[in-house]
């Protein structure tokens, strides 16, 4: 499970992982789509792949968190709902929508059963 445990820490060591990965596509790609990749875009997208990586795992220290204050604007026009509902395991869906208008009150609604085909 822990192949690379034991190199050493440093940038070149790192890049093994995304290197061997990036071999195994290239053979994917090129078994399943005949296509050739360039040994030197194999190395150069594994490196900038662990570079991403290795600089997404940093952590960022915030400076000073602003406290936020949330503010109730009002709010004069309509307002539209939208649901829906599925399962991967049915061949449907519901829908459904509804609106209010604040200024006269009037609501209407809708919805609907949909068949996946």
């Amino acid at each position: 499970a822990h192949l690379f445990w034991h190199l050493s820490n440093d940038d070149r060591m790192r890049m093994y992982p995304w290197l061997i990965y990036n071999i195994w596509k290239a053979r994917n790609e090129k078994v399943y789509s005949n296509e050739d990749w360039d040994p030197n875009n194999i190395i150069n997208h594994a490196a900038a792949e662990a570079s991403a990586w290795a600089r997404a795992q940093e952590r960022q220290e915030a400076e000073d968190p602003i406290a936020e204050v949330a503010v109730e604007l009002p709010y004069s026009g309509e307002k539209c709902q939208v649901d829906g509902a599925w399962k991967a395991t049915e061949c449907r869906a519901g829908l459904g929508w509804y609106t209010l208008n604040p200024n006269n009150g009037e609501t209407l609604m809708g919805v609907c059963n949909l068949w996946r085909g």
